[in-house]
């Protein structure tokens, strides 16, 4: 008996030992412990207009840029004044104050403290009156300054003018489209507002569009309910409109009795007819997302089952093909044919519930490589909801361990951007070679990153959005330096690390795209005849296979130009124009089958139907034996006591614009006339980077003609000293009218360097202004277009 407990005893002060020792040895090593990601702590803030929760607003842990800060807004109340929600998660709160300060930040209006402690369990409701400095035209950013304990958290908002007397109409209008697309019994109240059309897709509810069918916009035969109360925003507001998003998650029951969840957001246009005395509906949409989860019928056959989700899978394979790894509503899975494993191998989202903060979709998931035995290589991007680098945004490398099912963070790039501002001037471009090297863009500039030794050079700086191409897995990257003059391209295999040089010589070369590993480019020769607009069509077109630099495919014809070009798949569209008369003609267009046909489809990525749950996505996995077999695992963090940190700062950020559509979409334009025409297409915005609005599709229906003084026949710049100039040479007339709308007028380049200005329309027509003869004339819509554009559509507007 003795002997017994004697053995018993040594045991356990040899397995402490061992703990202890261990605990020793990890900490020695700059590992804490592994683990569950840490839980989210940071409270949330909710903002209300009336009884709208039209912001939700989640914690950073440092002071952001709030130039960037774009993605939270709050229109205000006449007497300025705004009720808030704390939900604080059992977190103690010491103070609440905020800043107030004009739009680019650099002015401090206001600063108020405006409650003291708030204990873990109380009922958090303020209501607060803003300053009356506010003016009623411009916009201005609120920080809320949140102390708990030892950190000093930040909420964002911009505060937007409430410059449209119809926002209750709006807001009640998207509640009620709501609410009735929810019900079965009144989804008729919503047919005067759809356009349905025969082209339209109804056998897909992941997206739904106001062209699609009734029965479409009410959920078909989907038996789902609503999780979570929608949170709404006010992305856009103006004179003529509104742009309005509700963000919620909706949960149904699977074949097996388990809880499926569902990310859904919709998407308003609205404007209000005085006429008729009630809202426009100008579009709608509505995106649905399945969160995977690993219980449930999810294999099928050959496939894992992703659900309900756009057909666009991140995914990739391991050289065996053995493990197949992907990314789903923020959370990157793998599974492995050989051992039958399926694991969770990063996510936010805890295993129970739908947590508001886990469950914020500001990120992103890059897989960077996967091994034979299961290892992968990821990066994740944007916002942290929880974990060591809760409440800040960066990109996140992790490295996956499929013998420990560890995932360990193997450097971490902070950034003061919000979400969407980060994925913009991250270019695209994000790539781990097989030797470690990182290859990493922001705002025009590659970073190599040596990720064993941490050495940062910088491979290219000073890009535009139009200088570089990159192939579609990543592999390869296309740049031009001097491409104003449209010089010598560099094609870098970022995988051997290999340089080509495709030579200018004396033409001019254009960056086209890439179609599996080729790259396409167009050559101009200097001698071809100048376009109206002063570009030059390409006389031909050369296909450049990226890893060996050879030219596979070259593409002229004599007496042809080639204007334009499209890629579909492995199919080259070529727009092409004769010169005829001193002037180009259009001719008839001509395709180039690409030499890697059809073997760049991507067959892993497949559809089927359901009746209830309609067109769902399935990825190839290989071979799959007895699903009871399945291994369900969920991946542990390895915590790094001294976490590798990486601040990086382009010594030359990116000039231009930022385009804005649908409350979320954002792109980056280096010339003013691409991000115009992508935000008109899009039903969108363009600010610069000081959040200036420089373009909307807000107009006023008709201009009359501006009252101009003598002194017009000057430059129109000395008539507006404060106005800013932009030069919009190329723009469609119709762009311009938004300048025009301002009230001022917009300059259009004559014969011999003289000018006109455009100061009125209507919608056929634009009053032009002849600084020589005084006169102001009507003239049409099309044939003043067609007069400039001979000119060379050579304009420039004016904003003040």
């Amino acid at each position: 008996m003795k002997k017994g407990i004697i053995k018993a005893i040594v045991l356990i002060v040899s397995f402490l030992s061992a703990v202890v020792g261990f605990g020793y040895f990890t900490n020695q090593n700059g590992v804490n412990l592994i683990t569950e990601t840490l839980p989210a702590t940071y409270p949330v803030l909710s903002l209300y207009y009336d009884d709208y929760q039209v912001a939700q607003l989640h914690g950073y842990q440092n002071a952001m840029d709030v130039t960037s800060m774009h993605d939270s807004f709050l229109p205000l109340k006449e007497d300025r004044t705004l009720t808030m929600k704390i939900n604080t998660y059992g977190r103690t709160i010491d103070e609440i104050g905020y800043e107030l300060r004009n739009r680019t930040g650099e002015r401090l209006i206001a600063n108020r403290v405006i409650a003291g402690k708030k204990n873990e369990n109380e009922t958090n409701q303020l209501t607060i009156t803003l300053e009356n400095l506010l003016e009623q035209t411009q916009e201005y950013q609120l920080v809320f300054l949140v102390s708990s304990g030892d950190e000093l958290i930040h909420y964002y908002a911009t505060v937007l003018p409430n410059s449209n007397e119809h926002l209750d109409d709006y807001l009640a209008f998207v509640n009620f489209f709501h609410e009735n697309s929810m019900s079965k019994d009144t989804a008729d109240e919503l047919s005067t507002y759809l356009e349905p059309k025969s082209t339209v897709n109804n056998q897909s509810l992941q997206m739904v569009t106001i062209n699609s069918s009734l029965s479409q916009v009410a959920w078909a035969d989907f038996d789902g309910s609503k999780l979570t109360e929608p949170v709404l925003t006010v992305a856009e507001l103006n004179e003529q409109y509104a742009v309005l998003t509700l963000d919620y998650m909706m949960t149904s029951i699977g074949e097996g009795g388990e809880s499926e969840y569902y990310s859904v957001q919709e998407y308003y246009r609205v404007s209000y007819n005085e006429e008729g005395k009630r809202c426009y509906l100008h579009n709608f949409e509505r995106t649905m997302s399945q969160i995977f989860r690993s219980d449930g019928e999810i294999f099928s056959e050959n496939a894992i089952k992703l659900g309900i989700r756009d057909d666009h899978v991140e995914y990739k394979k391991s050289e065996n093909e053995q493990v197949i790894c992907f990314v789903q509503e923020g959370e990157l899975w793998s599974y492995n044919q050989s051992s039958g494993v399926l694991c969770r191998v990063f996510s936010f989202r805890g295993q129970e519930g739908m947590d508001a903060r886990e469950n914020y979709n500001k990120h992103d998931i890059q897989i960077l490589s996967v091994d034979e035995g299961g290892g992968i290589n990821f990066a994740v991007y944007g916002y942290m909801n929880r974990g060591i680098h809760e409440g800040q945004v960066g990109v996140s490398i992790c490295h996956y361990d499929s013998v420990s099912a560890t995932v360990e963070e193997e450097l971490f790039l902070p950034s003061t951007k919000c979400y969407g501002r980060l994925k913009t001037d991250m270019g695209g471009l994000l790539y781990q070679n097989i030797d470690g090297i990182l290859f990493y863009m922001m705002e025009g500039t590659i970073y190599r990153i040596n990720m064993s030794t941490k050495a940062v050079s910088r491979l290219v700086t000073g890009l535009s959005s139009d200088s570089y191409c990159i192939s579609e897995d990543n592999h390869t990257i296309v740049w031009q330096e001097d491409w104003k003059n449209k010089s010598d391209l560099t094609l870098y295999d970022m995988e051997r690390e290999k340089t080509t040089i495709l030579p200018a010589n004396a033409d001019r070369l254009s960056i086209v795209g890439f179609i599996g590993g080729d790259v396409i480019y167009g050559v101009a020769s200097p001698s071809n005849p100048k376009n109206y607009d002063g570009t030059v069509p390409f006389h031909r077109l050369l296909i450049v296979d990226s890893q060996t630099g050879e030219t596979v495919k070259e593409y002229g014809k004599d007496g042809y130009y080639i204007s334009e070009v499209e890629l579909n798949e492995y199919v080259i569209t070529l727009h092409r124009v004769s010169y005829v008369n001193e002037q180009y003609v259009e001719a008839a267009d001509d395709t180039i089958m690409n030499h890697v046909g059809e073997g760049i489809l991507d067959e892993n990525v497949f559809t089927d139907y359901d009746d209830k749950k309609q067109s769902q996505v399935y990825l190839a996995v290989g071979e799959i034996t007895d699903q009871a077999s399945k291994k369900i695992l969920i991946s542990k963090e390895v915590v790094i006591e001294q976490p590798s940190i990486l601040t990086l700062q382009p010594e030359n950020g990116w000039e231009g614009y930022y385009s804005y559509a649908k409350g979320r979409e954002q792109v980056f334009h280096s010339e003013l006339t691409d991000a115009i025409a992508w935000a008109d297409e899009q039903m969108g915005v363009v600010i610069d980077r000081d959040l200036n609005a420089v373009w909307k599709r807000a107009k006023k229906l008709v201009q009359s003609p501006i009252d101009l003084p003598e002194e017009a026949d000057t430059d129109i710049a000395l008539l507006y000293p404060d106005a800013k100039e932009y030069d919009l040479s190329g723009a469609k007339l119709s762009h311009l009218l938004y300048y025009v709308s301002r009230g001022i007028p917009v300059r259009a380049e004559t014969e011999n360097g003289s000018f006109e200005l455009i100061v009125g329309y209507d919608s056929a027509n634009v009053w032009i202004y002849h600084p020589v003869t005084h006169l102001t004339i009507k003239s049409g819509m099309s044939e003043t277009e067609e007069k400039y554009r001979k000119f060379g559509s050579k304009y420039t507007a004016y904003l003040q």
